[in-house]
């Protein structure tokens, strides 16, 4: 289904504050804001424990479920991503078929152009997808409400997209908007400290710990939160503008390194010591 040739409304700016740990609180009102309700946690949990089973179906809300070279934003012209077969009703949860659709929807919006992702590929980075309020609007269409990141700009990007009638209907952005990372950054996060000097004490915790050197971040259960600088905060003054996050990580006897005073740049690509 080709695009609306209307342009999107433009220009709404998101609010800069955002609490470092209550980003889903913070989402929630940004979205109320543009007419649609989403529900973001600030945590994003990588690496679980061995023998964790996995979701018995797929959660089309969660990022990690295509965020690479398969991902429906990298859909070509000539091989576009087909509007799903059957609409699901109005109430209905999101679908894995829909989600894929709105996404490459947005990937057509000229306001996607030039973006980048969190590991300098074309395109911002996928954050999230979910159901916008239907009781917002009286029409009966089904819209989502999408979330990236844009790492050119380091603006959070929303997205109102009318599934049933194939259109962006609507493009939000603003900075200092934080919401929880993917699994692709938390998992960039964790590469980018383990290559950086100042992690050499946590690997000699962990070390210490399980006799073995720490090189590869699934040696460990972790998981990041993204990071705001405080007013009292010294060396990461730029993070709730710029992407950062701080890591958690938990050695296989279970005790937790020592990660949290340090955070990650992700927009920077850098590690610093906060004070």
């Amino acid at each position: 289904m080709p695009l609306n040739e209307d342009p999107p409304q433009r220009t709404t700016r998101l609010p800069r504050r955002l609490s470092r740990w209550t980003a889903g609180a913070g989402i929630a009102a940004v979205a109320a804001v543009a007419g649609v309700v989403a529900v973001v946690t600030q945590t994003s949990v990588l690496h679980a424990e061995p023998g964790t089973p996995a979701p018995e179906t797929p959660v089309p809300t969660i990022a990690a479920e295509s965020t690479s070279e398969d991902a429906p934003e990298q859909a070509s012209a000539a091989a576009p991503v087909p509007a799903p077969a059957v609409t699901a009703a109005t109430y209905d949860p999101p679908t894995v078929d829909e989600v894929a659709y709105v996404r490459y929807l947005v990937s057509q919006d000229p306001s996607y152009a030039g973006t980048a992702s969190v590991d300098g590929g074309a395109g911002a980075q996928y954050l999230s997808a979910d159901l916008a309020d239907p009781s917002l609007s009286a029409d009966g269409d089904r819209r989502y409400t999408l979330f990236y990141f844009d790492y050119v700009t380091d603006q959070l990007q929303h997205y109102v997209v009318n599934l049933t009638a194939g259109t962006v209907e609507s493009v939000t952005e603003g900075a200092g908007v934080q919401p929880a990372p993917t699994d692709q950054e938390t998992l960039l996060a964790f590469q980018l400290l383990l290559a950086d000097p100042l992690s050499q004490g946590i690997k000699d915790e962990f070390l210490a710990a399980t006799g073995e050197e720490l090189t590869d971040p699934a040696q460990t259960t972790f998981a990041a939160h993204a990071y705001t600088a405080g007013p009292a905060d010294l060396g990461a003054e730029t993070c709730g503008v710029q992407r950062c996050l701080q890591l958690m990580a938990q050695a296989p006897d279970g005790r937790y390194l020592t990660t949290t005073p340090l955070v990650v740049n992700l927009s920077a690509q850098t590690v610093t010591s906060v004070k």
